[in-house]
């Protein structure tokens, strides 16, 4: 199983660091693949970024929009559940994440 930590902008996997661009708010690992949410204090959409075991980005999250918005946000949280991950914006609003791609599907709402 692979090791995953974080500090600032800092992930460790397994020991090797990886800077990202912006401060790392939490991590998960799911089928080998290290999800990183990222935190720059804008409103920056694809803050959702995909490594392998290795550190190699595979893609970053395709940005939180329901059919009919102009605007995407921003994923608030991330979360693994029921063998798919999940994340969140700050509407409450649900999406799941193709872990090949990072396509997102809206698939609810939370209070």
């Amino acid at each position: 199983m692979t090791q995953v930590n974080y500090s600032g902008k800092t992930v460790y996997i397994d020991g090797t660091e990886i800077e990202m661009p912006s401060e790392v708010v939490n991590t998960a690992s799911v089928d080998g693949i290290v999800l990183v949410h990222c935190h720059n204090g804008e409103l920056e959409p694809r803050n959702v970024v995909a490594l392998d075991s290795d550190g190699n980005r595979l893609w970053r999250i395709q940005p939180l929009k329901k059919e009919g918005e102009e605007s995407a946000r921003r994923v608030n949280h991330l979360t693994v559940a029921d063998d798919f991950v999940q994340v969140r914006d700050g509407h409450g609003d649900r999406y799941r994440v193709d872990l090949e791609t990072g396509d997102v599907e809206f698939i609810g709402w939370s209070r």
